[in-house]
């Protein structure tokens, strides 16, 4: 399969693949120009936020991709601003793992709230 984030892989056929995923993802970036730090969590984010859309409506993700496209963001940089949340929502739980409750709540309160803005503002930091 051929991966490109401006496109949005077939549900069906993208959930039937499995480490195949990751490895499309890293395909198409080894095409860019621009080098990556570390390929594999950069291939690994865009395989989790894939997968959550292509879920369908279960999961925010597919709500936020749709909400981002109409702000203005093509489907890549959605990708990468719905990735910014799993990013940091991972690096939290590692660093304070939740003592009780949903753990995808904060998750789940973030992919809500981003919005093309506030990902335009992130990429400048």
């Amino acid at each position: 399969m051929t991966y490109d984030p401006l496109q949005a892989p077939d549900p069906h056929q993208w959930l039937a693949m499995d480490e195949e995923r990751i490895m499309a993802i890293e395909r198409y970036h080894k095409r860019e120009p621009t080098r990556l730090r570390n390929l594999m969590v950069q291939a690994s984010i865009h395989s989790v936020v894939e997968n959550q859309v292509a879920m369908g409506d279960q999961y925010e993700a597919a709500a936020a991709l749709r909400r981002l496209l109409d702000e203005g963001l093509d489907r890549y940089e959605a990708v990468h601003a719905i990735g910014s949340v799993v990013a940091a929502e991972l690096c939290e739980a590692l660093k304070h793992p939740p003592e009780s409750g949903d753990p995808a709540a904060s998750y789940l309160t973030k992919v809500r709230q981003i919005t093309a803005t506030k990902w335009r503002s992130m990429e400048t930091k």
